[in-house]
């Protein structure tokens, strides 16, 4: 927020610049909420699905008898309920 000496004498004038002030706010709050849902979203997925890395292939540390297990990751058929 301004200083209290730049703020303007008029009280429309002083109405807008809080205004702009309260959208800037909400602004970066919405955008904030959206990076950490898509985040929590991605963490649930890795937790269900695991780690999809380029072409969804992931390869696995070697199994018995040393050989990579490689294996598609999995990817639901059906979209989720609610989507």
């Amino acid at each position: 927020m301004a200083a209290v000496d730049e703020l303007p004498n008029d009280v429309e004038a002083l109405k807008r610049l809080l205004l702009e002030e309260r959208e800037q706010r909400q602004a970066a709050i919405d955008a904030a909420v959206d990076e950490a849902v898509k985040a929590a979203v991605a963490a649930i997925l890795r937790r269900y699905y695991g780690p999809v890395i380029g072409s969804r292939k992931v390869q696995r540390p070697a199994g018995p008898g040393g050989a990579r297990i490689v294996q598609r990751a999995a990817v639901p058929s059906e979209p989720l309920a609610g989507s």
